[in-house]
């Protein structure tokens, strides 16, 4: 799998551990992928096939500071899709900030947002968790 991984270039507040994204490059390049840092999300959404949102918040003081810089490029919208690849998804985990990380138009769009499709699979996830726990007794 080749991943992008996009997020504002601002130091120490969205930085991404660089052991983490070493131990990342090496295990993709094992197995036949990339991992790429990019800090603009039109370069990161072009020719995407999954835009998948998280906040990236590692700092939140200095995010609720930030953050409002990168409002605007970085609310995932249906203009970002115009770039990404034929037939790409968005996907986030849930609960998502409507209108700070993904317009209420682009999560609500059942022909590209496929959120509640992810969230129904991760309560069967969590479901056989909770079964496996208990010692099968469900």
């Amino acid at each position: 799998m080749n991943i992008t991984l996009a997020y504002p270039d601002e130091p120490g507040v969205y930085d991404v551990d660089p052991a983490y994204v070493e131990f990342a490059k090496k295990a993709a390049a094992e197995n036949g992928g990339t991992l790429n840092i990019e800090h603009d999300i039109w370069k990161a959404s072009k020719d995407a096939d999954v835009i998948y949102a998280k906040s990236w918040a590692r700092n939140p003081d200095k995010h609720a500071e930030k953050g409002k810089n990168y409002k605007k490029d970085w609310c995932i919208s249906h203009d970002h899709f115009k770039v990404a690849g034929k037939g790409a998804v968005y996907m986030h985990c849930l609960p998502a900030k409507r209108k700070f990380e993904v317009t209420d138009e682009l999560i609500d769009d059942t022909n590209i947002s496929i959120v509640n499709d992810e969230a129904e699979n991760r309560l069967h996830v969590q479901k056989a968790i909770m079964a496996l726990t208990m010692g099968n007794r469900m």
